[in-house]
């Protein structure tokens, strides 16, 4: 963020010359979740919560059409799958890891504050909401 109150964010890797605000259209899952991390990680070091501002604006043709129950969720997740097993990860709109591992269902995510999730699971995501 500039001092103008300008936002820009750019996937340096492969945009080095920085000509493609990726802010200028719809991010890719992969893409809010960077942004997410990186807002988070700049108001925690620069202890001001609007440094940026935190989005899940997502591109609908990311997100993966994968059974996960209820939705929203209390407690527990599920997830209906082929692929028993796999690694998943939960973040919240921050874009911060709130879990990581396997056995997804077996986890308890009472603690957890209402709002909106992403599912990271067999590679995919998948958005939830807390009641």
């Amino acid at each position: 963020k500039f001092d103008d109150g300008r936002e820009e964010f750019y996937h340096l890797a492969t945009d080095p010359s920085e000509s493609d605000d990726l802010l200028d259209g719809a991010l890719t899952a992969n893409e809010t979740l960077n942004y997410n991390y990186l807002c988070g990680e700049m108001n925690t070091l620069l202890g001001n919560t609007n440094y940026c501002n935190i989005i899940i604006r997502i591109d609908e043709h990311t997100l993966f059409n994968h059974p996960a129950f209820p939705n929203p969720f209390q407690s527990h997740i599920s997830v209906t799958s082929d692929r028993p097993q796999e690694w998943a990860e939960l973040m919240n709109e921050a874009g911060q890891s709130v879990y990581s591992g396997y056995e997804i269902e077996k986890q308890d995510f009472t603690h957890l504050p209402s709002g909106i999730y992403l599912l990271k699971y067999s590679g995919d995501f998948i958005r939830l909401v807390k009641k």
